[in-house]
């Protein structure tokens, strides 16, 4: 223990011996000071503190990955929203292609392989907004849930 201890004590004697004359009544009083100075307790303060230093400094890294967590998954989700806006439109001029595709068939101004690319890339192109929309989703879910939010709460977005 690093604290002083101060104590204190008092005597009295008294005798009634007739050889000590003059002497029949004596006092003492003693203070004492002492003050234990232990090594281990210094280093193990240290060590405490040490400890409590590292605790500060998995905090300090938790909540810096959790604030990079949620940056990345927003960005992602930003990503994410333009690459499904450009497959909306892809998969819009896709179709306008694939119906002009038709009526060139119809008309006798194109063959049926050209009719049938145009059909594939229309599908190709309907998936992929598909999977841009999915995508989406799916990052928003990741944002709510680095961000430490409920994915069922009904005030979601």
């Amino acid at each position: 223990m690093l604290v002083p201890s101060l104590s204190a004590s008092a005597t009295e004697h008294v005798t009634d011996y007739t050889g000590l004359a003059g002497h029949e009544r004596t006092w003492q009083a003693v203070v004492s000071l002492s003050w234990s100075f232990d090594l281990t307790t210094l280093a193990n303060m240290r060590a405490q503190d040490a400890v409590a230093d590292g605790a500060r400094a998995r905090e300090e890294r938790a909540r810096l990955a959790a604030h990079d967590d949620v940056h990345r998954a927003w960005m992602t989700v930003r990503t994410d929203i333009a690459r499904s806006r450009s497959a909306r439109v892809q998969a819009e001029v896709s179709q306008r292609a694939a119906g002009l595709a038709l009526e060139r068939y119809q008309a006798g101004a194109a063959d049926q392989l050209d009719l049938l690319q145009a059909q594939r890339d229309a599908f190709n192109a309907d998936a992929a907004r598909i999977q841009a929309d999915a995508e989406v989703s799916d990052a928003r879910a990741q944002l709510r849930l680095a961000a430490g939010r409920n994915l069922l709460d009904a005030r979601a977005p």
